[in-house]
């Protein structure tokens, strides 16, 4: 709606959310479209560590992480905060479906498909 794109205009469309993404020093390949930017999620808070292709499609719910604070958890035990960030790459051409989650530390390689609801934890290589 036009309220709606007023209120919030980084989410209103691909090209806007890409933009936005860019601005925030996250790559992002030309080409490149995210459906539903408003139910997506792709981490801005370590930007240098996300990296995406030319090409690619990003369906709705999916999140790309470069970042876990989970690791908190251990600085409560050992009184220091190491690790919690990995770069995160997802090659030219790939297709990741609906509420698929991307952890970090992935490389996933061109033209890949991740699958609807799936989660690729940090380590994972994925080639085709």
């Amino acid at each position: 709606s036009v309220l709606r794109k007023f209120l919030d205009p980084n989410f209103c469309s691909s090209e806007a959310y890409v933009k936005y993404l860019r601005k925030n020093h996250v790559y992002v390949g030309d080409g490149t479209h995210i459906y539903q930017p408003r139910h997506t999620t792709i981490d801005i808070q370590k930007p240098h560590l996300v990296s995406i292709g030319t090409h690619c499609k990003i369906t709705a719910g999916v999140i790309i992480l470069a970042h876990d604070y989970s690791i908190s958890v251990a600085r409560r035990v050992y009184a220091e905060f190491v690790g919690g960030t990995a770069p995160t790459k997802i090659g030219n051409n790939c297709f990741l479906g609906m509420n698929s989650i991307i952890l970090p530390g992935t490389t996933i390689g061109n033209n890949c498909i991740v699958g609807a609801g799936s989660v690729v934890g940090g380590g994972t290589l994925i080639m085709l």
